[in-house]
């Protein structure tokens, strides 16, 4: 008797972690959409990442074996970095804990959620100068693209990295199928801002394919 209650107690113990760690995996994703998707001012969203990446920070210490948790707390990190334009050793010391994360992850699980890991390196490498980070992006954004080949990030990635080697046609067509990509039922707010920054790349690219005829 003593034994199957026991086993009934193990059973409600770890269905309640599991539990716990899943539903703090949405609220991290929620909250990072929330704050650079819904938030409308620069200043506001800064300092809700700020937030953020401490409790994400938080939850890795508490779930160290989670790789979508290590993986999205590197893509808050990657995020805060933005926002430090006058401070490089922030910004280079968000992105190195956005690389660090990120490597991990993709060390538990690379083809986490359709490749998203490589597409945060990617272009974390591609902000970085030298012959190794370049083909570092190069092969993580082909690899995000071989796993959601239809995506809406993983397009619009490897369409920067294409940009910025003035293969302009090549990066419309990309842009042209991350326009096409279906919008994500979870993250219908993020996608529509994502697309939106996707309608604005085109223009991008068409002034400079207008500049070079």
């Amino acid at each position: 008797m003593l034994k199957k209650l026991f086993v009934f107690l193990s059973f409600l113990l770890c269905a309640n972690v599991s539990y716990s760690k899943n539903d703090a995996y949405l609220e991290l994703l929620r909250d990072y959409d929330e704050a650079l998707y819904k938030v409308r001012y620069e200043e506001d969203q800064k300092k809700l990442l700020i937030k953020l990446s401490k409790k994400a920070t938080a939850l890795v210490n508490q779930y160290p074996k989670d790789a979508a948790i290590k993986a999205w707390t590197g893509i808050i990190f990657a995020a805060e970095s933005k926002y430090y334009t006058l401070n490089l050793y922030k910004a280079n010391n968000r992105k190195n804990k956005a690389i660090q994360f990120l490597e991990q992850a993709k060390s538990m699980d690379a083809n986490l959620q359709k490749g998203i890991i490589y597409t945060s390196l990617g272009l974390l490498y591609l902000e970085k100068s030298g012959d190794k980070f370049d083909q570092l992006s190069k092969e993580y954004l082909l690899q995000s693209i071989r796993l959601d080949p239809q995506g809406l990030e993983s397009n619009f990635a490897y369409a920067k990295y294409l940009f910025k080697k003035k293969k302009y046609l090549e990066t419309l067509k990309h842009l042209a199928l991350a326009t096409d990509a279906p919008l994500r039922s979870d993250r219908k707010r993020a996608d529509k801002r994502i697309k939106f920054e996707v309608r604005q790349f085109v223009d991008k690219v068409k002034i400079q394919l207008e500049q070079k005829s």
